[in-house]
C-alpha cells in the first residue's frame, strides 16, 4: 500500500461501506469537538473559576483542533492527487496506472476507473498496432 494513502485506508477499514463525503464529514466533525471536549474536560478537572484559563484552553484547543482537520483533509486528498498523478504518467508516459482497487467509495471508483480505462486504451492501442502491422505484411 502507498504510504501516502494510509489515513484514507484506515477511514476506510473503520468505515468499509461509506462514502468519501463521510470520512471528510468526520474530519470536520472531530476537529470541530475537541475544543468543546478541552473545555468541559478542563472544567470538570479544575476548579478554576476564572474564565480566562477556559478560553485559553478553549483557544489551544481550537488550534489543535484546525490543525488536526487539515492535517487529515490533507491526507484525505491524497487519493486524489495520487489519481491524478497516474493519470498524467499514463498520458505523457504511457506507463500503465498502479493504483489500489479495493475501495469502494467515490474515490476508490475514481482510481478504479483510471486503471480500467487506461487497461483498456492500451490493450486497444496494442490491438491497433497489431492490425497495422499485418496490413503492412500483406
Amino acid at each position: 500500500m502507498n504510504h501516502s494513502l494510509q489515513v484514507y485506508s484506515t477511514l476506510s477499514k473503520i468505515f468499509p461501506s461509506s462514502k468519501y463525503i463521510h470520512k471528510v464529514f468526520l474530519v470536520g466533525f472531530l476537529s470541530v469537538h475537541v475544543p468543546l471536549v478541552a473545555g468541559l474536560i478542563f472544567l470538570l478537572m479544575t476548579a478554576q473559576s476564572n474564565p480566562w484559563h477556559l478560553l485559553g484552553v478553549v483557544l489551544l484547543a481550537t488550534l489543535a483542533g484546525t490543525c488536526l482537520a487539515f492535517w487529515l483533509l490533507w491526507h484525505l486528498l491524497q487519493p486524489v492527487i495520487l489519481a491524478r498523478l497516474a493519470l498524467n504518467d499514463f498520458l505523457i508516459l504511457d506507463k500503465i496506472p498502479e493504483l489500489p482497487l479495493c475501495y469502494t467509495d467515490e474515490v476508490g471508483a475514481l482510481m478504479k476507473d483510471i486503471v480500467l480505462v487506461a487497461n483498456g486504451l492500451d490493450i486497444k492501442q496494442m490491438e491497433l498496432n497489431h492490425s497495422r502491422t499485418s496490413a503492412t505484411k500483406v
